[in-house]
């Protein structure tokens, strides 16, 4: 078994390899090919990353999906909130 992943750093290199990708769908969907790709994972297991990045807060969607498509108006969010 190898090292446990540092989530922090993990959304630090996708958030340089994407930046905050727009639209709910659309930036999801850059992050979890982001994480395939840094990780050489497969892709339901970038998929399990992307929801363990946002249950620990470190993904975050400003926007709320339950309103439909933005049109990729609003943004993700990679890393820890600052107040």
């Amino acid at each position: 078994m190898g090292a446990p992943l540092d989530l922090h750093r993990l959304a630090e290199r996708v958030r340089a390899q994407v930046g905050s990708p727009r639209g709910y769908l659309v930036g999801r969907t850059k992050v979890r090919n982001a994480i395939h790709e840094l990780l050489e994972c497969s892709f339901p297991k970038a998929e399990r990353l992307v929801a363990t990045l946002e249950s620990h807060g470190l993904l975050t969607y400003q926007g709320d999906p339950q309103r439909g498509v933005d049109r990729g108006v609003v943004a993700w969010h990679l890393g820890r909130q600052t107040q």
